[in-house]
């Protein structure tokens, strides 16, 4: 605890391993912040586009300085910002780009287009199965809507369908697979 004692449940560790794991996941994958030689004399910034997260910001304070990683990808557009600590270098590697950047200590900023769409697309009839169980509230739209889509031994193969192949297929189905999308629309 702050003052130094124990815990008042015993447990003297508040730095679980499962939770470092996830801020590894975050520094090194998402921002890309790595360590190629140690202290952080040489850096690599080799950020990693994830879905659901358009814009992502990490900084690390290493024994040069601050080590920052700004990534953001919506609007048909990839901007990334980086600062590198005096007295190091670093490899650069922007997402969707082959060539590496190799750069000294400065602040550096990268701006390019791309067709790349992180944020969760609205759901359409046009949506597959799959993509609505993905997103927040889509398992309990299609539970109460069509549950049988989710049972039985056809389920795996209707997960890769879209709403509008479903009711092609069932055509009786096509109003309780309109009230997926409408649920979803008011999930957002």
């Amino acid at each position: 605890m702050p003052d130094g004692s124990f815990d008042a449940s015993g447990m003297n560790s508040l730095n679980h391993y499962a939770y470092g794991t996830i801020g590894d996941w975050l520094y090194r994958k998402v921002a890309g912040i790595n360590l190629i030689r140690p202290g952080y004399k040489e850096i690599l910034i080799s950020p990693t586009l994830t879905r659901g997260l358009t814009e992502v910001e990490a900084r690390y304070e290493s024994m040069y300085g601050t080590v920052a990683s700004r990534i953001s990808c919506r609007d048909e557009k990839i901007t990334v910002d980086v600062e590198i600590p005096a007295n190091t270098t670093a490899i650069l590697e922007l997402p969707e780009r082959e060539e590496e950047i190799r750069v000294g200590s400065g602040r550096y900023h990268f701006e390019y287009g791309t067709v790349t769409r992180l944020d969760r697309s609205p759901v359409s009839m046009n949506s597959t199965v799959a993509e609505i169980l993905e997103q927040p509230g889509g398992t309990d739209a299609i539970r109460c809507c069509m549950p049988e889509i989710l049972e039985g031994p056809m389920s795996a193969y209707l997960q890769g369908k879209t709403l509008s192949e479903l009711a092609a297929m069932a055509p009786d189905s096509g109003r309780r697979l309109e009230e997926i999308v409408e649920r979803m629309k008011g999930a957002r």
